[in-house]
């Protein structure tokens, strides 16, 4: 009897175990899809693309499959590799480029272009509501001043070239106008500073057909050469700061593109003493040649 009933507790064991339901089977992870931002906030992020995290891997982290590896237009027919966002989508789609010689972790612009200038034709709008095909107008009343561009009709033609201290000023984000109409008057072509406000420049409504946005780099400088930074972009729209150390004593190179057009750029060791100095067609100076087995490394730039 005593075997009996054992055998029937065991049989009762294993049915309530074996009733219990068992644990589906785990599906494997699929990767999130990337979030659609389409936002631009002047000097901090471009949809996913933060000043913080802008290096080539961080973009295609944040992008997955909707960032490609492919040839980027630099500018004067120079192509280059790069990164194309949303390629085949062009209401999306933006071209992102690092200089790899010297500063591949800060993204060297991001250009969003458009010509569909009636209905703007792009999804990138900024956090105020600028877009593809927005006027002068609108730039002028959320900049807060009036500001310059180039003459149209050559590579640089339209694009923005002063902010005069608006709003825009010191955050990297440039932009390209194009007339709307078919024929230019020639006080508007070529290789000049036009103000925004020039009647002849607003009888041929300009709109917005390119966004280029950079982002500023500020790592610290010793204070005479900050000084010294700040005072260069009273001449310059533009000036980047290479640091490379030289012997224990850090050289800081600036480079605000003189040297391109025959000009002279300067390099100062950290008490703002001249080390020594590049560029120009002529022969390199001797003390250029300790910098040849180095490496230098953007630190700040400025727009």
């Amino acid at each position: 009897m005593k075997n009996t009933i054992a055998l029937l507790a065991a049989s009762a064991i294993f049915l309530l175990f074996a009733c219990k339901e068992k644990p589906a089977p785990q599906r494997p992870e699929t990767p999130p899809t990337p979030q659609l931002d389409f936002t631009i906030v002047p000097g901090e992020r471009v949809g996913l693309v933060t000043k913080n995290a802008c290096t080539r891997e961080a973009v295609l982290a944040a992008y997955g499959d909707s960032a490609v590896v492919d040839s980027v237009y630099l500018d004067e027919g120079m192509m280059d590799e790069g990164l194309v966002l949303f390629p085949n989508n062009p209401r999306r789609t933006a071209y992102l480029w690092w200089d790899k010689e010297f500063d591949p972790k800060h993204i060297g612009f991001i250009r969003i272009i458009s010509t569909d200038l009636p209905t703007g034709g792009a999804d990138w709008k900024t956090d105020s509501g600028l877009a593809i095909g927005s006027t002068i107008a609108d730039v002028e009343k959320l900049n807060g001043k009036t500001f310059d561009i180039f003459g149209f009709g050559w590579d640089y033609g339209g694009r923005v070239t002063d902010w005069k201290g608006g709003k825009f000023d010191g955050t990297g984000f440039g932009m390209l106008f194009s007339p709307a109409g078919d024929e230019t008057d020639e006080t508007l072509l070529g290789e000049k500073n036009i103000p925004s406000n020039d009647p002849i420049l607003l009888k041929a409504e300009p709109r917005i057909v390119t966004f280029e946005i950079r982002f500023p780099v500020r790592d610290s400088l010793p204070p005479c050469l900050a000084e010294k930074a700040n005072g260069y972009l009273t001449t310059e729209p533009v000036l980047t700061v290479k640091k490379m150390t030289v012997n224990g004593q850090d050289h800081f190179w600036f480079s605000d593109g003189a040297a391109a057009y025959d000009g002279i750029e300067y390099i100062y060791d950290t008490y703002c003493k001249e080390v020594c100095k590049v560029g120009g067609f002529r022969k390199p100076l001797d003390c250029s040649k300790v910098y040849d087995a180095g490496k230098w490394e953007v630190v700040w730039q400025e727009f």
